[in-house]
């Protein structure tokens, strides 16, 4: 079994500081979101992030990690850099 690696990454620690609280935790999010975007972020655009957020405050999900994409679907001809696109986009066919 391996273990999953939650360590701070050096470059990220503030300097000479200590983290303030939550810090640490906070962290182990991010890098769980880098580590499996899938699992552990959602990809939203500008038109739709207000009511992201209003969904996130009612269901009181602490654990969100929202990345801001592009509007629209992510081409599915390769020629794009942006593989990520607005989960509500795709839903409405954008």
């Amino acid at each position: 079994m391996v273990k999953a690696n939650n360590r701070i990454p050096y470059k990220w620690r503030p300097k000479g500081k200590p983290l303030p609280p939550g810090g640490k935790e906070y962290f182990a999010q991010l890098i769980k979101a880098k580590d499996e975007p899938e699992n552990h972020s959602m990809p939203i655009c500008h038109r739709h992030i207000e009511g992201l957020a209003q969904s996130i405050s009612r269901r009181e999900m602490t654990e969100a990690v929202v990345v801001l994409v592009d509007l629209g679907l992510a081409h599915a001809d390769n020629s794009s850099t942006s593989m990520f696109c607005c989960f509500l986009c795709q839903r409405e066919g954008v």
